[in-house]
């Protein structure tokens, strides 16, 4: 008997196309290219810096329906958003659909990429082209200034390691032992013999908390089978097994 990947039979094709439509993030790219494309004809305007207007934000909220709360108000105060890229799962959005060839800037506009249009009417090959492109996503997934992970500027190496994983245990992927590999595969690359034990501790919470976000990510595509009744603690402790639609995936980019 075969172990491993090669003992893991895919899903059918038809049940396989099913998942795929109704992936979270597959939908939400798709439908934020559509108002990209429905735009003017010179693109959607950017500020300066790339980002999204904040009147455009406010909508695509409300149409994509991602949970970001704008001028989020705690306690008696009131924190005004200043910019879209506060708005992480809309931020995500825009970053993962300018990866996978959708849009693109052109000076500050945002256009539809017209060669790529095709992919919006073929499901599969746009779920797998997102999935090719994650390794781009660092900057959104993983946040920079305080508590910034090592997995920020290396991001693909994390997700390489963690593809690959899934494609090798099929029935359960053991996240604190990628953890631990990505750990050991990154931190070489930093000077941390003069860290405190305190400051080391804190490198490694933060780059748990970034494997975390993108263990969630392939989740929310339907990729992994995270459990959500389980408190924090039994989720560190527990296999995450990978979907029929994450193994037809990984055969797919392993063929």
């Amino acid at each position: 008997m075969t172990e491993g990947r090669d003992a893991v039979e895919t899903a059918p094709m038809d049940e396989t196309f099913g998942e795929v439509t109704t992936s979270l993030w597959l939908v939400r790219v798709a439908e934020f290219t559509r108002w990209v494309a429905e735009g003017p004809v010179n693109g959607r305007k950017l500020t300066q810096t790339g980002r999204l207007t904040m009147a455009d934000a406010r909508h695509l909220v409300e149409r994509l329906a991602t949970g970001d709360v704008i001028d989020p108000v705690i306690g008696d105060r009131t924190f005004r958003t200043k910019s879209s890229e506060e708005l992480t799962e809309l931020h995500i959005t825009l970053e993962w659909a300018k990866a996978a060839g959708l849009v693109r800037r052109r000076s500050n506009t945002l256009v539809a990429v017209k060669k790529h249009a095709a992919l919006l009417d073929r499901p599969l090959d746009l779920f797998i082209r997102m999935v090719t492109v994650l390794g781009d996503l660092g900057p959104a997934v993983c946040p920079s200034g305080w508590g910034q992970s090592i997995l920020h500027d290396d991001y693909p190496v994390g997700v390489r390691l963690l593809l690959t994983t899934m494609d090798l245990h099929p029935d359960g992927v053991e996240v604190q032992a990628i953890i631990d590999q990505v750990w050991a595969a990154l931190s070489p690359l930093y000077r941390t013999e003069d860290l405190t034990t305190v400051q080391l501790d804190s490198w490694r919470l933060c780059l748990a908390r970034d494997v975390w976000r993108t263990v969630t990510l392939l989740a929310q595509i339907g990729l992994l089978d995270v459990d959500p009744t389980l408190d924090h603690e039994q989720r560190r402790a527990a296999t995450v097994p990978v979907t029929e639609l994450g193994r037809h995936v990984l055969h797919r980019l392993r063929g």
